[in-house]
């Protein structure tokens, strides 16, 4: 279907042989299957896939404090930030929930960043360190696919929560 439309995939990976066979070689990463013993990983979208285990990860690199924190740098920060499939949605609502009190408080872009988002940024760059340690599953059977969909609602309503707890104490 996306070829009818002159669109090729390419960069196929697998760690499987025989699907690498039956795709052309010229539309593959690699012409033989990764190795699953050792550690390579493919990434993609921002994501890392790791054949061995078969999970995908996130290679997190430190939110930088270097200079004066202000809404340019952090909104700079943010948008390294790069999840199109929202996994990490109750980190990034977290630094939209900031980057809308800022605006709130009428800050310039150069300005510095109040002393209590200042402290509370801090504590969200420690936490985004975290998520180096989370592993999802490449392959979800059906009842796994429900209960993620129930522990992504629950932590939409544990980061709404988190927000609501925050505006009204501010």
């Amino acid at each position: 279907m996306l070829s009818s439309a002159g669109l090729v995939l390419r960069k196929w990976a697998s760690n499987c042989n025989e699907l690498l066979n039956s795709i052309d070689s010229g539309l593959c990463l690699s012409t033989t299957s990764l190795n699953i013993d050792n550690d390579d990983t493919v990434k993609t979208l921002g994501i890392l896939w790791h054949p061995a285990s078969d999970v995908f990860y996130f290679k997190i690199t430190p939110l930088s404090f270097e200079g004066t924190l202000t809404k340019r740098t952090l909104l700079s920060t943010i948008a390294k930030t790069f999840d199109p499939l929202g996994w990490l949605s109750p980190i990034t609502i977290q630094y939209k929930t900031i980057m809308q009190r800022l605006w709130k408080r009428q800050l310039q872009w150069d300005e510095r960043v109040p002393t209590d988002i200042k402290l509370e940024w801090e504590q969200l760059a420690n936490d985004v360190q975290l998520v180096k340690d989370i592993k999802i599953p490449r392959f979800l059977l059906v009842d796994s696919v429900m209960l993620l969909k129930r522990l992504m609602q629950l932590q939409f309503t544990v980061a709404l929560y988190q927000i609501q707890e925050k505006s009204t104490f501010n």
